[in-house]
């Protein structure tokens, strides 16, 4: 954890939703060098602390609902004599299951 964050969310992406946005809106999605391909999404904060994700299909005038954030209770931010756990994220292996 690092000191520097403020608050911590949890929740779940529509990957079937997700997928269809990616093949039915290509003009959303860019490629850096530095961080490979990416999706431009929107997110809405709303009054109960959750965070709504979704990308706006201008063609068909409709907004895809890609997820939602919600505000996790049990983070307490770390003080500075705590440290940090250092622990290296796992990369996940690619399913051929998925949809995109």
């Amino acid at each position: 954890m690092s000191e520097k964050i403020k608050q911590k969310f949890w929740g779940t992406l529509q990957l079937d939703n997700l997928g269809n946005a990616v093949r039915s809106l290509p003009s959303k999605v860019k490629k850096s060098e530095k961080y490979g391909h990416q999706f431009d999404v929107k997110a809405a904060l709303w009054v109960d602390g959750g965070i709504s994700i979704d990308v706006w299909d201008n063609e068909n005038k409709t907004s895809i609902k890609l997820g939602k954030l919600n505000l996790d209770q049990d983070y307490v931010q770390p003080s500075s004599s705590d440290k940090p756990d250092q622990a290296t994220p796992k990369e996940e292996e690619s399913s051929p299951d998925l949809p995109f």
